[in-house]
């Protein structure tokens, strides 16, 4: 069976990038990666959410930053160490709202549209990867439970398991929802999505701010998917008014 597990940065009010990531990998490649996971939580004594171990927030403030920097590179160890493939996908937000006007609009339900059009592109890139290498498997997919962003994303799914003039329709199995206590198998999109938020914040806002080594060895294990900026963005909207390209759901 063909696991993938997937989640998102930059929903906050006021980001300049969204992201969304996922890994994507067999349930026993997943069953040894969650076992070395649950330790490495024993280990730093709350469980891992990638942003608060980075900058000692909620449940990690108090613990020091040298512990803060071991705890995050068992994780990246432990994604590194397995054969999991990783993506990314994302977009520039002032590049969005340039095109599609949030126009005072409540800042979740502008953003989902934007999140809405970069789960699909993560979906159809996860098919094109498991028919490769896992032929005759099918994608069940897990991402952690919250209030505004998994229904979303559950919705889609359902939408794109009936597009039947998309060949991969049938490649899709299930979505759930858990938390990260229930499946830390989530801690391996959870940095990826963060330090990918990080990357492409320093594209377009360069930083003299460098990666750690740690996590330059888990960027380079994944593949880019899709960027979406304000070229990218203005061609699809034209496309999808000449009625080019099948109507993305939420976009006009």
């Amino acid at each position: 069976m063909v696991l993938t597990y997937i989640d998102e940065s930059g929903t906050h009010q006021g980001s300049k990038v969204l992201v969304l990531a996922a890994y994507i990998g067999t349930s026993d490649e997943w069953k040894f990666a969650e076992e070395r996971f649950r330790r490495a939580n024993k280990y730093s004594g709350t469980t891992f959410h990638a942003v608060d171990c980075a900058q000692g927030g909620n449940e990690f403030r108090g613990i020091d930053k040298d512990k803060r920097n071991r705890i995050t590179k068992k994780m990246v160890r432990i994604v590194n160490d397995h054969d999991l493939f990783g993506v990314i996908y994302g977009g520039y937000i002032e590049d969005y709202d340039a095109v599609w006007p949030r126009d005072r609009r409540h800042w979740e339900t502008w953003l989902s549209k934007l999140f809405i059009l970069l789960f699909g592109g993560l979906i159809i890139d996860l098919c094109n990867y498991t028919r490769k290498y896992h032929p005759g498997e099918r994608v069940s997919v897990t991402m952690e439970q919250s209030q505004h962003w998994y229904p979303i994303a559950a919705k889609r799914f359902q939408q794109m398991k009936q597009e039947t003039d998309w060949a991969d329709h049938v490649l899709l199995d299930s979505i759930a929802a858990c938390s990260k206590e229930q499946a830390p198998q989530l801690h391996a999109p959870d940095l990826l999505a963060y330090e990918g938020y990080l990357m492409k914040l320093r594209e377009r806002f360069p930083t003299t701010h460098r990666p750690r080594r740690s996590l330059l060895s888990l960027l380079t294990k994944r593949k880019d998917g899709r960027i979406w900026n304000k070229q990218a963005f203005e061609t699809l909207k034209a496309m999808m008014e000449k009625g080019e390209v099948k109507y993305v759901t939420g976009l006009t």
